[in-house]
């Protein structure tokens, strides 16, 4: 009979089972260590995206209360250029005859009176009565010299007779304003506009 020794192998087995318990052990600790690794690299990640995503939403938020600034800015803009055009239109249309009617009153000589004073556009049309055609081309000079007026013409001239038989002249005097746009149409007639200077 053939005896067989089995016990070293036996022991060999067990080492075996030892090594490969250890080694699995092993593995196991080093996936579970990835494992953990990687949760806490994927967590890490996760929080920093959460962070850049707040700060983002943040900028957002400040951007609009910008932009909101900004469209008030404009609608203040738009309401002080439209205020800014209302005085613009209201200063020009204050200057209107002001300045022609001043100057006329200035340098009218006594012996003129004026009876009807309009325009068209740039024209100017004086009409009136005075005692002595000299009279007329005086005040033709003195409208020149306003510096207001331009291409001053006599349009017409003739003599009438009133109370006592006096005699005047009456007369129409045509010109241009040298700024039309500065001037209003203006419109002022009847007899006796202007009172005679004491």
């Amino acid at each position: 009979m053939i005896r067989i020794n089995l016990l070293p192998k036996r022991k060999k087995k067990s080492l075996s089972i030892g090594k490969e318990l250890t080694s699995g052990v092993i593995f196991l600790l080093l996936l579970f260590g990835a494992v953990a690794l990687w949760y806490h690299q994927l967590n890490f990640k996760i929080e920093n995206l959460q962070r850049q995503i707040s700060e983002t939403k943040r900028q957002i938020e400040t951007s609009n209360i910008q932009i909101d600034k900004i469209k008030k800015l404009k609608e203040e803009k738009k309401e002080v250029e439209r205020k800014l055009n209302i005085i613009k239109e209201l200063k020009s249309r204050q200057k209107g005859p002001a300045p022609l009617l001043n100057q006329l009153s200035l340098i009218i000589p006594d012996e003129i009176w004026l009876s009807s004073l309009s325009s068209k556009g740039s024209q100017l049309s004086l009409e009136g009565m005075s005692l002595t055609a000299n009279n007329v081309a005086d005040f033709m000079k003195s409208l020149e010299n306003t510096g207001l007026l331009r291409q001053i013409e006599l349009d017409k001239t003739e003599q009438r007779a009133i109370a006592d038989n006096k005699k005047v002249q009456n007369f129409k005097i045509i010109c241009n304003l040298v700024d039309s746009n500065s001037q209003a149409n203006m419109s002022l007639s009847g007899e006796g506009s202007r009172e005679e200077k004491k």
